[in-house]
């Protein structure tokens, strides 16, 4: 509606510094379909500046270090970039943090910074692999486990087994793009995995 537009518009010019490295593509459509995800994240995905992307979902709140940790990656070890060139995507390993107080905001204080801050969290209960208290299947074969006891290599192979949508970081080049003709919610993301795999 008109009413969006303007709150949208609205939005970036109150938050112009902190969105000064972000683009926004919007998609009109008059439709009684239910909401496009997919084409949406093909649209994203078209759009990068980059041949790489991190597939994540929107709620997911990324460690306040994690773009320069990735840079940081690419250029201490040549081998990550060839595995993702030649059609391998990597598993980012998602976490839930445990809230001290129902409904209170997440602020990066609350973040962990690094894997030993993970840990930390990890061991006092105080958060958890993403979705192992519940739902395990959709992030199980991530295997946090090993994740949270490797201390030496950057990476580890994962089987993928069915219904597994992890996040990921992947050569932009080389993965399918979504099925643009699945709409609204359910069974997106991991039909998207099955064909990756």
């Amino acid at each position: 509606s008109t009413d969006d537009i303007d709150s949208f518009v609205i939005f970036v010019e109150e938050n112009v510094l902190a969105l000064r490295h972000t683009s926004f593509h919007v998609v009109l459509e008059k439709s009684s379909l239910p909401y496009p995800h997919n084409p949406l994240r093909n649209l994203a995905m078209e759009n990068l500046g980059g041949d790489f992307l991190v597939a994540a979902d929107v709620d997911f709140i990324p460690s306040p270090e994690s773009h320069r940790r990735l840079v940081d990656l690419f250029a201490r070890n040549a081998r990550v970039r060839q595995k993702l060139i030649t059609k391998t995507v990597m598993v980012l390993a998602g976490f839930e943090r445990h809230m001290p107080k129902p409904n209170q905001p997440v602020t990066e204080d609350l973040l962990p910074r690094n894997k030993a801050e993970v840990i930390e969290m990890v061991n006092s209960v105080e958060g958890n692999g993403f979705h192992m208290a519940g739902s395990s299947a959709g992030h199980g074969p991530t295997n946090f486990e090993k994740w949270l006891g490797n201390r030496t290599d950057d990476f580890y192979g994962i089987e993928y087994k069915n219904i597994f949508e992890p996040y990921i970081l992947g050569y932009k080049r080389g993965i399918p793009r979504y099925w643009q003709d699945f709409r609204g919610y359910g069974y997106n993301k991991f039909s998207w995995f099955f064909e990756i795999n």
